[in-house]
């Protein structure tokens, strides 16, 4: 191997162990450097990093909202599955969800998928006071 691929290799590690430990230092990295690889790596480091990239492949979409559910404000193009995805991650993203319907309909996969039935407010004496 020459001298030049072996620096290129190089680069491209450091690169990808600095996402790996902090996704938002993907901003600071050229677009033109960008790949699916150094995309996911730094979505699976830090969900909300998705912000930052323009157009992601559903793959990257689905690492970010997997990693943390708040990611969902990012996506542009929202499905069942990658909204339902980001609720079972933070149930919290339901609030994210931009159709009412499609909000209707993960409700609806949430209950019957039985993870409601596990979350921590799903009993009146342990929710927050506001839920009451």
């Amino acid at each position: 191997m020459n001298a030049a691929l072996r620096t290129t290799d190089t680069y491209f590690a450091r690169l990808l162990a600095t996402v790996q430990h902090n996704g938002f230092l993907l901003r600071t990295i050229n677009r033109r450097e960008w790949t699916e690889e150094l995309t996911l790596a730094a979505v699976r480091s830090e969900g909300r990093a998705l912000r930052f990239i323009p157009e992601p492949s559903q793959a990257v979409v689905r690492a970010a909202v997997e990693q943390d559910g708040d990611a969902l404000q990012y996506v542009v193009e929202q499905t069942d599955e990658i909204c339902t995805a980001a609720c079972r991650q933070w149930l919290g993203a339901l609030h994210h969800i931009a159709d009412d319907d499609m909000r209707e309909r993960v409700i609806e996969g949430l209950i019957e998928a039985g993870v409601l039935a596990t979350h921590p407010f799903n009993k009146a004496t342990d929710a927050p006071a506001y839920a009451a």
